[in-house]
């Protein structure tokens, strides 16, 4: 502290522990010696005074405290060298194209340097953060009944099988980081968790961030002096090193949300970091043997680009990469050529997660790459059909990307049926709940609207495509499929929809979700409902 003599000075910590999902203890006061104390938490809070008492030094510090080993498989414990650690980074709300607008020194390096394979035809399955993320961390879709009291957010989630539980279990170390924790993937108007998920935890940091004086007065985006996501990746970087130092295998999701949910180019920001916390784990050797995923949820949601149609393609299609550990990348060159053909194959988070179980089931039981393969997805280092389609790779229809499209006029008829419909279907949506509290929409405007042209083995074997609209023999006639983007009063919301016409009937069906692509803010805060706050206008919010 510079300007203070030490020995006039009065320091003291508290360790910050984990009170349920939503809460924060600190422990009692302890002096803070000159010669060192040692902290026993990953999280602590140190404040100094001066001679006359008053304090002049506030602030929360993170680190990794090394968890004693538990649960270590046998061939763990005979070999760990054998093991290959995961590394996950991800950004949120980036596609492929703004990540290299925003991001070109860590795209150069990732590319020139780490030799990274990037997915240009992977594709979310949802519309926001949630369905994606857990798609990738658990295999599984949130849009059926495949996990536990889906339908009932409130309840926590301990009980879902997310992936880094796996590498737990074989013995492995574990991360799960995430800033911004008032919209965190698992707490946003969700019942959290009731016990840490893995090893090291860091939401409880950000809890106590968030409500401290020093946050209080902090600029945006930064903690004090430092800049938030350099807290994070410092926090991730000292996880690899430790363990790596012990020679622990170790799993680790860092997710940083701040940095490009609200605004993309402020992302732009953080490309020296992000360039020297890679260059950092290169020239120390931690990417030796570590499995690293650079990657994100979905593209921007609300940006003014995604009325666009170049801005919904990129809105559906997230970046990601893949880097090979260097020691495996020069001793098995089947998968990497499945790495490097699948670049370009339609791809999805679930196969990102089939690629997280190869890689343990390749440490633990020494099997090929490649080998693993499910209905649902298939493992990235193994090969990508071809022929795969947005039905069979588990992308709703909403979300495809891989029809043309043209641009439809939008005093075309059916650009006016799709409308209509449209806002027909949010005010069911919403009254079905939350009739009293929020307001009826009208339709004020269509934006655009754009016809799809089904590729030509969708219009020969329909039933590939539209699946049990077709075996349920009420798709007759000719089909047509149109994307609108519309605005609604009162609240002036931008809505996008896909929908089905048939020209024999005047039948016009919603294609799985509806899009809100501009920011609702607190239009919908009279209903805490997840799902539906983003076509809710709350009516004590007209004017």
């Amino acid at each position: 502290m510079y300007g203070y003599e030490a020995d006039k000075l009065l320091c003291g910590y508290q360790e910050i522990t984990r009170k349920g999902d939503f809460k924060v203890d600190y422990s009692e006061r302890r002096e803070l010696l000159l010669n060192g104390s040692k902290i026993y938490s990953d999280f602590v809070y140190v404040s100094c005074t001066n001679f006359a008492g008053i304090a002049f030094y506030t602030n929360i510090h993170c680190h990794i405290f090394v968890k004693p080993e538990h649960n270590l498989s046998s061939a763990l414990k005979n070999d760990s060298e054998k093991f290959y650690n995961v590394l996950i980074l991800g950004i949120d709300s980036l596609s492929r194209l703004s990540f290299m607008r925003q991001l070109p020194k860590t795209y150069q390096f990732l590319t020139k340097k780490l030799n990274a394979f990037i997915l240009r035809g992977l594709t979310k399955v949802g519309d926001n953060t949630f369905p994606n993320l857990i798609a990738m961390l658990t295999g599984k879709s949130v849009l059926n009944q495949e996990l536990p009291h889906i339908h009932d957010p409130k309840e926590p989630y301990d009980s879902w099988p997310f992936v880094w539980k796996n590498f737990s279990r074989a013995g492995y170390a574990t991360l799960f980081a995430e800033d911004r924790p008032d919209i965190n993937l698992l707490n946003y108007y969700r019942g959290g968790l009731q016990k840490s998920p893995t090893d090291h935890y860091m939401r409880p940091f950000w809890l106590a961030v968030q409500s401290s004086m020093l946050h209080r007065i902090s600029s945006s985006f930064c903690f004090g002096n430092i800049p938030k996501h350099l807290l994070q990746l410092r926090y991730t970087q000292d996880f690899v090193k430790k363990y790596s130092s012990i020679k622990r295998p170790f799993f680790a999701f860092s997710f940083l949300v701040e940095l490009s949910h609200d605004y993309i180019s402020h992302v732009s920001s953080a490309d020296a970091d992000l360039e020297a916390w890679l260059k950092q784990l290169f020239h120390s050797g931690y990417l030796n043997r570590t499995f690293l995923f650079f990657l994100s949820d979905h593209g921007h949601r609300f940006d003014a680009l995604r009325a666009t149609l170049i801005g919904r393609i990129e809105e559906r299609m997230p970046f990601f990469a893949v880097v090979v550990p260097h020691l495996l990348s020069k001793n098995q060159n089947g998968f990497i050529q499945n790495l490097r053909t699948n670049q370009g194959r339609l791809t999805t988070p679930y196969d990102a997660y089939f690629s997280l179980l190869d890689i343990l089931s390749h440490s633990i039981n020494h099997t090929v790459l490649g080998s693993i393969k499910s209905d649902r997805g298939s493992t990235l280092f193994g090969p990508v059909s071809s022929n795969r389609t947005c039905s069979t790779a588990g992308i709703p229809d909403h979300y495809c990307t891989c029809e043309t499209e043209e641009n439809l006029d939008i005093s075309d008829s059916r650009s006016q049926k799709a409308a209509i419909t449209l806002v027909t279907a949010i005010n069911n949506l919403i009254s079905k709940s939350y009739k009293k509290l929020c307001a009826e929409l009208s339709l004020a405007e269509i934006i655009r609207a754009d016809l799809i042209l089904p590729r030509r083995e969708v219009i020969v074997n329909s039933r590939l495509y539209f699946g049990n609209l077709v075996e349920d023999g009420r798709a007759r006639g000719m089909i047509t499929k149109v994307t609108i983007i519309l605005r609604t009063v009162p609240g002036n919301a931008l809505f996008e929809g896909t929908l089905i016409l048939r020209e024999d009937e005047d039948n016009v069906t919603v294609l799985g979700d509806i899009s809100r692509i501009n920011v609702y803010g607190n239009q919908s805060s009279c209903i805490d409902d997840v799902i539906l706050k983003k076509y809710c206008y709350c009516i004590t919010s007209e004017v």
